[in-house]
Parts: C-alpha cells; structure tokens; sequence
C-alpha cells in the first residue's frame, strides 16, 4: 500500500469515525433525561439535512418501494381521507376536517420521499420531513387537546407516548446499525401516531 493510498484511507477512516459520533452525540442528547439537551438534539437532528442512516448500510441495505416499511408511510394519508370522508361531519370532532385531513395526506408524501426515495442520501427533504413532523405533531396537540375531555386528553397522552417512544427505539436501532430493528420500529413509528388519531375518531361519530 502506497502512504498515499493509506492517507487516504486514514482519511476516510477519520470521516466515518466523526459521522459516528455526532450521531451518537446527536441519538445522547434526543435521550437524555435533561428536557433542554433532549429538544436541543432533536433540534438539532430536525434541521439535518444528512440522512442519518449508517455508513455501514451503503450499498449493503436498500429499501424496497413495494415493502411494509414504505407503505406504512401512507398510513397518515389514509388516515387523512378517512378524516375528510368516513369522519367527515362526526358531531364530536373538534377542529377542522379539512385542515387535518389535508396536512395527514401531505405527511405521507413528505415521509415516503424522505424516508425512502431519498434514503441514505443528503437531501434537503429530510429536514423538511422531520420539521413538518413536528409541526403537525404540535399543532393537532395543541388545537385538540384543550377542548377534549379527561379521558380522551389520556388517550391522546398515551398516543403520544406510544409514538415517540417507536421512535426512540428506530433511533437506538439505526445507533446499533440494525436494519432489521430499524425498519420494525420506523414502519411502527409511521403507524402509531395515525391509527391512535383514527381511534379517537372513530369515538366522535
């Protein structure tokens, strides 16, 4: 081996190395029992526009278009036409329908191109996904959970929790570069947060 030929392997050593360890200073802060470091990193990770998927994953894994995982990423849609249709009227439904259902059906898109067209590329939709994400997740916590009574504000907390903690788990999973944990626990994480939302519609009728 050439010295060049092995600083450049040097090289590309020390670049996985550091793409390593600002994913797991990243994964640290998203877990950390401190409130402000765990919003800080999932700042921080929201605005990325890396895909977060390990090095070792290149050219070993890639995601099939007709898979579990990448159907799961139209849960939200089908979830946001049920809204506008099969729930469309439902005398207990707080806040509106069109809103909802539409901003459902655009997480889809915005999901299956970020979490599968685009994977394990750098591209500007992953931080447009996660930030979208978040904002919807926000907004329908915020427009609902105010006029909601006791037992369904404990529902939409036990939702909540059920999602985030998926995600958590995809997180940990893609931190020990397991595919097979990942694409379980992403393809859940696409599905709680939408079918806790379909239940609770399913009691407004």
């Amino acid at each position: 081996v050439t010295p060049r030929r092995r600083h450049r392997s040097g090289q590309r050593a020390e670049a996985n190395g550091t793409r390593h360890e600002d994913m797991d200073a990243s994964f640290e802060k998203t877990t950390s029992d401190d409130c402000f470091e765990r919003a800080q990193g999932h700042l921080t990770t929201m605005l990325n526009t890396k895909s977060m998927s390990p090095v070792a994953w290149r050219g070993k894994h890639k995601v099939e278009y007709l898979s579990l995982y990448s159907a799961s990423c139209f849960t939200y849609a089908t979830v946001g036409i049920c809204v506008l249709t099969l729930f469309h009227n439902a005398p207990g439904y707080k806040g509106n329908q069109y809103i909802d259902g539409a901003l459902f059906i655009v997480q889809s898109v915005l999901s299956f191109i970020a979490d599968v067209c685009v994977f394990g590329t750098t591209s500007i939709w992953h931080a447009v996904d996660r930030t979208y994400a978040t904002g919807v997740t926000l907004f329908l916590t915020l427009t609902k959970m105010f006029s909601l009574d006791r037992y369904e504000v404990m529902m939409f907390a036990c939702v909540l929790f059920a999602g985030w903690y998926c995600l958590g788990k995809s997180r940990e999973a893609r931190l020990l570069s397991s595919w097979d944990g990942y694409m379980f626990w992403h393809s859940v994480w696409h599905v709680s947060l939408p079918l806790g939302y379909f239940f609770w519609c399913c009691t407004t009728l």
